[in-house]
C-alpha cells in the first residue's frame, strides 16, 4: 500500500512542502486548503492545459495506483446496522472522547480503516458533525489523491492533539466558554472516501486506478452508534461542513426517519451545491450513490437521480419533514467552492452570482430554511475558531446559530450579496505573516494570500 501514489503524496508532502509552508500544523485535518490548493492549481494547469507530455505524465502517474485489497460492497444495504462489523460498541464515559473503528464494509479511499470519534453526554440531546475534505469523481481528480480529497483518517492521538492545539475548534471545542451545546452527546464523523459521504462501492477509473468510495457505509456506521446509544433523543443537531454538508443533508433524511419524534435541526456549512458539466451524472455512477438516496421520499423516488441537483435534494427532504428546520451557511465568495466549480468546468468568477441565484430559488421553495451568508472567502466555519468570530451586519454567527438551534423563533436571514462581499474581515485582522500562535483560520488566510 505504501508504494501507491496516494501514500507517496501524503508521505512526501507531509515531510516536505507542507512543512516548509506551514509546519504541517493543519495537514492531518484539511486536505485541500491554502498551500495545498496551490499545488492543485499547478496540477490542474497540467491537466487542463493540453500540454501533451505533461498530460501524459499525469496519466502515467495515475497508473501507479491500485487498491486491490478492498472488497466491493453490497450496494443493497440500507440499514446502518448491516454496515458495521463488531466494532461499533464503545463504553459510555460521559465527557470523554472515544474512538470507534466499526470495521465491516467501512473503509477509506486508500484502503486504511475508517474510524469516528464520540463524546458521550446528555442521552436526550446530540450533536452530529460530518467532516469535509474534497471529492474525486473521474480519473484525473482521483489520480491527484490527497490534493483533491483526504484519503485517510487521523489516529485518535492526532485527533486529540488537534483539539488541544485548536486546529479543530468551534463546535468541537466543548470547553469553550461560549459553546452553546457543551453537554450534548457529540458524534464526529471524519471523511476519507472522496464521495461526499454518499458512496457505496469501489470504482475502477482505469486499469490501475481503483478507489473505494464507501462514504455512505462509513457515515451509517457512526449513525448506528448514535441509534444504539441515544435511543430516544428530544433534540438532534445534524451538521456538516463542505463535503460533510452534502453528506449530512442526505443522511439527515435517514436519521429523521429513524427518530420520528425528535426535534431535528440541520445545518449545512459551505456546501451550496453549485455544480457544472456532467458532475452529477458522473458522480452518481462512480460512487454508486443512487442507492444511498432516501427514495422513501416520493419526490425523490419519481426523479431521475442522474440529473439530481443539490437544491432539488434539499427541497425534497425539507418538504418531506416540514416539522424540522434547515440552515445554510456560506461565505459570499467562498474560495474553495468556487475552485471546485472551476474544476467541474465552470468559471470561478461566476460562483458568487450562482450562489445568490441558488439562495433566491431555495428561499422561494423551502419555507423551513434559514441562511447566513457573510462577506468573505473563508471556507467552512463549524469546526474552527472562526465560528466565534464571524459576524455580518452586527449579527454574530454563533448567536444566530444558537437561536436557530434552540429557539422556536426563526432567525432572520443574513446575506451579503454585492461585489464588495469578497472582502473578508476575519482574514483582515490576522497577522500578515504566519504566526504559530494565531488562530487556525489565520493560517488558512495566510496560505490563500499567495494564490
Amino acid at each position: 500500500m505504501e508504494t501507491r501514489l496516494n501514500r507517496w503524496l501524503i508521505r512526501n508532502v507531509r515531510g516536505g512542502a507542507l512543512d516548509e509552508v506551514g509546519g504541517g500544523r493543519w495537514w492531518p485535518f484539511v486536505a485541500h486548503r491554502g498551500a495545498w490548493t496551490a499545488l492543485l492549481v499547478g496540477l490542474s494547469a497540467v491537466a487542463f492545459g493540453g500540454c501533451g507530455s505533461d498530460s501524459q505524465a499525469l496519466a502515467d502517474a495515475s497508473q501507479e495506483i491500485r487498491l486491490d485489497d478492498i472488497a466491493t460492497s453490497d450496494s443493497s444495504v440500507d440499514d446502518a446496522a448491516e454496515v458495521a462489523g463488531d466494532g461499533v460498541d464503545a463504553t459510555w464515559e460521559v465527557g470523554e472522547w472515544q474512538v470507534v473503528e466499526p470495521g465491516g464494509t467501512t473503509g477509506c479511499s486508500d484502503g486504511s480503516p475508517f474510524r469516528f470519534f464520540v463524546r458521550p453526554g446528555d442521552p436526550e440531546r446530540a450533536l452530529v458533525l460530518m467532516q469535509g475534505g474534497g471529492a474525486c469523481w473521474n480519473a484525473m481528480t482521483c489520480a491527484m489523491g490527497p490534493a483533491m480529497a483526504r484519503p485517510d483518517i487521523p489516529s485518535f492521538e492526532e485527533f486529540l492533539s488537534a483539539l488541544e492545539k485548536k486546529q479543530l475548534a468551534g463546535l468541537l471545542d466543548l470547553q469553550h466558554p461560549e459553546h452553546p451545546f457543551p453537554d450534548y452527546t457529540v458524534v464526529y464523523i471524519p471523511y476519507c472516501s472522496s464521495d461526499l459521504h454518499w458512496g457505496r462501492g469501489v470504482h475502477e477509473y482505469n486499469s490501475k486506478l481503483e478507489v473505494p468510495h464507501l462514504g455512505y457505509f462509513n457515515a451509517s456506521s457512526a449513525l448506528q452508534w448514535l441509534y444504539d446509544n441515544v435511543p430516544a433523543p428530544k433534540k438532534l443537531l445534524l451538521m456538516g461542513s463542505s463535503a460533510g454538508g452534502y453528506g449530512m443533508l442526505l443522511h439527515s433524511a435517514w436519521v429523521a426517519k429513524h427518530y420520528p419524534d425528535a426535534d431535528i435541526r440541520v445545518v449545512i456549512d459551505a456546501a451550496a451545491g453549485i455544480v457544472a458539466g456532467d458532475f452529477t451524472a458522473t458522480s452518481m455512477e462512480v460512487w454508486q450513490a443512487e442507492d444511498s438516496m432516501p427514495t422513501f421520499i416520493p419526490e425523490l423516488n419519481s426523479m431521475d437521480l442522474s440529473t439530481l441537483l443539490f437544491p432539488d435534494l434539499f427541497s425534497a427532504i425539507a418538504a418531506y419533514y416540514p416539522q424540522h428546520r434547515f440552515a445554510m451557511y456560506s461565505a459570499a465568495w467562498d474560495d474553495q467552492q468556487a475552485f471546485f466549480y472551476k474544476v467541474m468546468g465552470g468559471k470561478a468568477e461566476d460562483w458568487p452570482g450562482k450562489l445568490q441565484e441558488t439562495l433566491t430559488a431555495m428561499r422561494a421553495g423551502i419555507p423551513n430554511l434559514s441562511f447566513f451568508v457573510p462577506s468573505g472567502s473563508l471556507h467552512t466555519i463549524l469546526p474552527f475558531e472562526a465560528y466565534y468570530v464571524r459576524e455580518q451586519e452586527g449579527r454574530k454567527f454563533a448567536a444566530w446559530l444558537e437561536e436557530f438551534a434552540t429557539s422556536d423563533e426563526v432567525p432572520e436571514d443574513v446575506n451579503c450579496p454585492t461585489a464588495q462581499c469578497s472582502f473578508d474581515p476575519i482574514c483582515d485582522v490576522c497577522p500578515k505573516e504566519e504566526d504559530p500562535s494565531a488562530p487556525f483560520h489565520c493560517y488558512v488566510c495566510f496560505s490563500m494570500s499567495g494564490l
